[in-house]
C-alpha cells in the first residue's frame, strides 16, 4: 500500500468514492515546489520552486485502487503520470505518489487556476 497525494477533484471524497468505490482515509497535506495548471479542461501538477499546492494525504492506497486512479488519470493515453513526491503532513514530512502532467498536456496551452497557488 502507497499514500496518494490528491488536489483538484479527487480531494472531494464522493468523488474519490465514485471514482474508487470505497471512502479514502485522508489528511490535509501540503506539497511544496508545484503548482497547479490547466490545460485541455484537466487540473494537473507541474513542478515552480516558489508555490505550494495544499491537498489531501490519502493513506493506504492499495494496488488495484491505483490501476483504477491511472485508468481515471488517462496515464496510458500520456495525460498523466503517476511519481513519487514529499509532502508535509503537519511539521512531518511524508513520502506520497501524485499525478502529474504528462507528455500529452501541451505547456503552451497551460495556466494556474485562482486561489490554487501560493
Amino acid at each position: 500500500m502507497v499514500a496518494l497525494f490528491t488536489y483538484a477533484s479527487l480531494t472531494d471524497r464522493g468523488t474519490y468514492l465514485e471514482v474508487v468505490g470505497r471512502h479514502p482515509e485522508t489528511l490535509p497535506a501540503r506539497l511544496e515546489g508545484y503548482r497547479i495548471a490547466r490545460s485541455l479542461g484537466y487540473a494537473y501538477l507541474v513542478e515552480d520552486p516558489d508555490s505550494h499546492v495544499e491537498g489531501f494525504l490519502v493513506r493506504n492506497v492499495q494496488t488495484p485502487d491505483l490501476w483504477i486512479l491511472d485508468d481515471y488519470h488517462a496515464v496510458a493515453e500520456g495525460l498523466y503520470e503517476r511519481c513519487r513526491v514529499q509532502v508535509r503532513v503537519g511539521e512531518q514530512g511524508r513520502e506520497a505518489e501524485a499525478y502529474v502532467a504528462g507528455p500529452a498536456m501541451n505547456p503552451e496551452e497551460t495556466s494556474s487556476g485562482p486561489g490554487e497557488n501560493a
